[in-house]
């Protein structure tokens, strides 16, 4: 059944900026090295020496945290060379379960590639006859087993209800038709032989990329929908398969993983809203968590709501709207924001309550830079250095917040502009005056040198003014993506972002220095 067109609207609406709009740019998954580095995954195949192993700082013993298919548990093993004790967190120890094909890869619904693949039609004059009598206008006949579906985007993709499986290759290519054939025989014999007991309710996604020199490699991945997770059959390394987990340190609670996991689980839901079926249970949690964030915002100068109250009341109003589809085989609207989940730390106990407060306790020193700029600079950077620290905390920036802030900074930047431009008028009509300069060529009086530090303080808050206002007037309206890449690339190791509250400060600093220079000329 293709998607009602109401319920993936709202879906897009608050999946995609929540999933898309706080990352870092995701690396292309025909990156030779995030290639390579799942061959050397597969070929890892000792539990105890994975690449996936993070050490927790407050333990004394080594740690191994693992995702499993069939779930979570605990057990033990000896370090023989070091003599300590590892925790291993898995169900069973399955040393050997992975798939290990060299053409299959496991990956995460994000790194699917929907919107990294390019098409183009032939610009040329067609002319095509409609024969008489024509009732059916597909290209060509369904494939066998295979149902094709419109995405509500305008994106075609296929789906088999007896394999539970869904692609985006165009089918209708019996090349690739053949290529995922052949590889859903590939995981279902390995299913087989490991006698692996599959989920009631789950759905196969693949992804066929066409190498240059004629190979094809699959990439897939699996969808439980009771759980509302993904998984694999292959060992797979969170820190090249999870675009978000560069933008958090120290992870290591399976319960906080967890809620990564199902934000990807839900973006397999914007990719194939028809394998997912919207539930009054899905309504009423979305309406709860929308509510929550509206609540948050009106008591919380700091909330952790990733959308303003705007576009929340417009959210729960398509929300409101939503029962009117329970029951129907797309799950459309439904997304309850897991992403936001994972990035604040939900669950475990360094959860973040707050937006300016850091899961890392760390707290920021002033550098010695800083310390004697601001004296010069009328410690204007000591405003702009706290107000963008509160802001980007750990990484993390709220589109909300900081369309506020940037439209606040524009507003003063205008007005330092103006003011400026008001008092380089004054200085230059002051020295156009004759009998100001009755000295002899080459001097200048002390009046003369104050008004020409003035114009030269003027002029620098007009330029820094004008083009501040000129970058930030377009990033206001960037993603989210785009504003972190723009703080990672001027936040410092050691100073922070404190060249950048030394940048904002600029046109201030520089129209009191004129104003200054201005009132010394008259004394």
């Amino acid at each position: 059944m293709r998607p009602e067109p109401l319920s993936s609207m709202v879906y897009m609406l608050l999946d995609r900026p929540t999933l898309l709009g706080m990352l870092h740019g995701p690396r292309s998954i025909c990156d030779p090295v995030y290639r390579i580095r799942i061959r050397i995954m597969r070929d890892t195949r000792s539990l105890s020496s994975h690449p996936i192993h993070l050490t927790h700082p407050s333990l004394s013993v080594g740690i191994v945290y693992r995702i499993r298919s069939w779930g979570l548990g605990l057990t033990k093993e000896k370090e023989q060379e070091e003599g300590k004790e590892r925790l291993i967190y898995a169900e069973s120890l399955r040393h050997d379960l992975n798939l290990g094909q060299a053409r299959v890869f496991p990956i995460v619904p994000e790194f699917f590639q929907r919107y990294d693949r390019t098409a183009f039609s032939k610009k040329e004059k067609t002319n095509v006859i409609i024969e008489s009598f024509t009732l059916d206008f597909r290209p060509y006949p369904d494939p066998s087993g295979w149902k094709p579906i419109v995405h509500p985007e305008g994106i075609l993709y296929f789906y088999n209800e007896e394999k539970n499986a869904v692609t985006e290759a165009n089918l209708y290519n019996f090349l690739y038709y053949e290529k995922i054939t052949s590889d859903i025989a590939t995981l279902e014999d390995f299913i087989r032989a490991r006698n692996l007991r599959m989920p009631e309710h789950y759905t196969l996604a693949m992804d066929l990329n066409m190498k240059p020199h004629g190979a094809i490699d699959t990439d897939y991945y699996y969808a439980d929908h009771d759980r509302k997770i993904v998984f694999f059959l292959d060992d797979v390394e969170a820190q090249t398969s999870l675009p978000v987990w560069s933008q958090l340190k120290g992870v290591t609670s399976m319960a906080h993983l967890k809620h990564e996991i199902e934000a990807q689980y839900w973006y397999h839901g914007v990719l194939y809203p028809s394998t997912i079926e919207l539930t009054a249970e899905h309504v009423v949690e979305l309406r709860d968590v929308i509510l929550h964030y509206l609540g948050d915002m009106i008591t919380s100068h700091y909330s952790t709501s990733p959308y303003s109250a705007s576009e929340l009341n417009t959210m729960l109003g398509q929300v409101n709207n939503l029962q009117k589809n329970v029951g129907r085989d797309s799950p459309g609207a439904v997304s309850l924001l897991t992403r936001q989940k994972f990035l604040n730390w939900y669950g475990v106990p360094e959860v973040r309550i707050n937006r300016d407060q850091s899961v890392h306790g760390e707290r920021k020193h002033k550098t010695l830079l800083i310390k004697i700029l601001s004296p010069l600079l009328f410690s204007a950077p000591d405003v702009h250095l706290p107000a963008l620290e509160k802001m980007w905390v750990d990484g993390l920036m709220h589109s909300p917040v900081w369309r506020e802030a940037i439209g606040k900074l524009n507003e003063e930047w205008q007005e330092f502009t103006l003011y400026a431009s008001v008092l380089l008028n004054a200085n230059v009509a002051y020295l156009a005056v004759q009998s100001i300069d009755k000295n002899k060529p080459g001097y200048r009086s002390p009046v003369q040198i104050g008004c020409y530090l003035s114009v030269v303080a003027s002029i620098g808050s007009i330029i820094l003014g004008l083009l501040l206002l000129r970058q930030n007037r377009t990033r206001i309206h960037g993603t989210m993506e785009e504003v972190n890449g723009f703080l990672q690339a001027r936040s410092h190791p050691r100073l922070g972002l404190e060249t950048l509250a030394i940048l904002y400060s600029l046109p201030y600093a520089l129209l009191l220095w004129g104003v200054r220079m201005e009132l010394l000329r008259q004394f």
